[in-house]
C-alpha cells in the first residue's frame, strides 16, 4: 500500500558502513515503493557497487562517506537533503504496514503547528514496545529526550539548517562516547527554540540491542557528560538518585561512571 503523502516532503536518510550496505538497498527499495524518497549514506573504505534497480531508481541517491561514526553520517545526510523533513534510519529496520501510512498525518502535523521535531516509537523484533514512551503530546522536559533513539526522530531539515543544529561527533556509535547523540541533539532544538511532539505511533521494528554496550562502563561515563551538558548542576541530583535508588550501585558498580562522567567528561 502506497503511503498518500508528498514525497517531494520527506527524505529517509540511511545510515549504513561496510558490507551492511546489503540491507541498506533493501530497506531503500522497500521505501521507494511505497513512495518514499531515501539517501543512503555509506561509510566504508571503498565505493559500494550499486546495482541497476538502485541506480534506475529515480526515488534513491547513493552517498560514499569515507570516515566513522554514525553521527558523522546523520549529518551527512542532514547537509545533502533537498526535502523539508528528514527521518534518520538505521540499516537493520523492518516496516511496520499496518500504521506506516499514518505517517502522512505526522507530516501534515508538524507543517501545520510548525513542529521541528516529531518522535515516534518502536517495536521490537517481538512486536513489543522497545522501551516505556512519554504520554503523546509537545515535550516540555528535557528528562523526556533523554533516551529518544536517532530513528524515532522525523525533522524539519530546513529548521535545522537555518540553525545550525547537528549531531556531536563526539557521541554515538562508532565515536569517542557511545551513547547521548540524541539527546543532544534534541536539547539543541529546544534552545533553538524549536517545538518537539511525541506521537504515539509504532511505525517501525528495530531489534533489542545485544552488544552489551548499555552495561558497560563507557555507556554511564556517557551519560553523566550528557547529563552535565542538559541539566547543569541539577543533573548531579539525577545522577546520584540514579546510582542510589535505581542501579544500586552495589550490584552494578560500573553506574558510578555516571559521576565520574558528569565531573570529569562534563568540562567543556
Amino acid at each position: 500500500m502506497q503511503i498518500k503523502n508528498n514525497i517531494n516532503d520527506l527524505t529517509i536518510a540511511i545510515s549504513t558502513y561496510g558490507e551492511r550496505i546489503v540491507n541498506a538497498k533493501k530497506i531503500a527499495l522497500e521505501f521507494s515503493r511505497n513512495g518514499f524518497r531515501v539517501d543512503i549514506i555509506h561509510q566504508a573504505d571503498n565505493p559500494d557497487i550499486i546495482e541497476e534497480e538502485i541506480i534506475d531508481n529515480k526515488q534513491i541517491r547513493y552517498f560514499y562517506q569515507n570516515s566513522k561514526g554514525v553521527t558523522k553520517s546523520r549529518n551527512y545526510a542532514i547537509d545533502v537533503c533537498t526535502t523539508k523533513y528528514i527521518w534518520f534510519m538505521d540499516d537493520d529496520i523492518t516496516f511496520d504496514y499496518d500504521n506506516i501510512h499514518q505517517l502522512y498525518g505526522v507530516l501534515k502535523k508538524i507543517n501545520c503547528d510548525n513542529v521541528s521535531v516529531c518522535l515516534t516509537r518502536i517495536k521490537d523484533e517481538n512486536g513489543q514496545p522497545r522501551k516505556k514512551y512519554p504520554q503523546s503530546g509537545k515535550i516540555y522536559n528535557k528528562r523526556k529526550i533523554i533516551s529518544v533513539g536517532t530513528i524515532e526522530i522525523i525533522a524539519d531539515a530546513t529548521f535545522l539548517k537555518r540553525n545550525d543544529i547537528k549531531f556531536d561527533e563526539n557521541f554515538g556509535a562508532g565515536a569517542a562516547y557511545p551513547v547521548g547523540d540524541e539527546a543532544l541533539f534534541l536539547n539543541d532544538v529546544l534552545d533553538s527554540n524549536g517545538s518537539i511532539y511525541h506521537f504515539d505511533l509504532y511505525f517501525l521494528f528495530h531489534p533489542k540491542d545485544s552488544s552489551g554496550i548499555y552495561r558497560s562502563k563507557l555507556h554511564f561515563y556517557s551519560k553523566g557528560i550528557v547529563f552535565r551538558r542538559l541539566y547543569g548542576v541539577i543533573g548531579l541530583f539525577y545522577i546520584l538518585y540514579l546510582i542510589l535508588f535505581r542501579f544500586n550501585f552495589f550490584k552494578e558498580v560500573s553506574s558510578l561512571y555516571l559521576l565520574k562522567g558528569y565531573i570529569v567528561g562534563g568540562r567543556r
